[in-house]
């Protein structure tokens, strides 16, 4: 967003000079980073997607009301940010479920042998908003 204000000012003499002041507010956006974590077959993950081993980054706004995550899905599509998804029921990826919470707090229930020998690997995308 830019902003001009215009003022003149004059001296005692009567000579006046005309000037803009311009503001250009930059707005800081979000970082969110990649998380990992690993589980057994039919066993339960937590952790934090905002503050895990590299913490996500909030603008000076700080996170939205709620908590900051405002959405997940499954898959790896980083295309276009996610809404909605959070709580509840929660997303069911190929080899567990996750639930994702607005604070950042998160579960993941692996399925029972749903798991091929040599490991798997589920992908969620969660979009943050400050």
């Amino acid at each position: 967003n830019v902003e001009s204000f215009t003022y003149q000012a004059t001296d005692a003499n009567g000579n006046t000079v005309t000037s803009t002041i311009t503001i250009d507010v930059v707005d800081d956006v979000p970082t969110a980073h990649a998380n990992t974590n690993s589980v057994a077959e039919g066993a339960i993950a937590t952790g934090n997607v905002l503050s895990d081993a590299t913490d996500d980054v909030f603008g000076a706004d700080g996170a939205a009301a709620g908590g900051g995550v405002v959405g997940v899905a499954a898959g790896s599509n980083t295309a276009s940010p996610v809404s909605g998804g959070l709580g509840g029921a929660g997303i069911a990826g190929t080899y567990g479920t996750l639930t994702l919470n607005a604070n950042g707090s998160y579960s993941y229930d692996g399925f029972a042998n749903a798991v091929p020998a040599g490991g798997a690997t589920d992908t969620f995308v969660y979009t943050i908003m400050d």
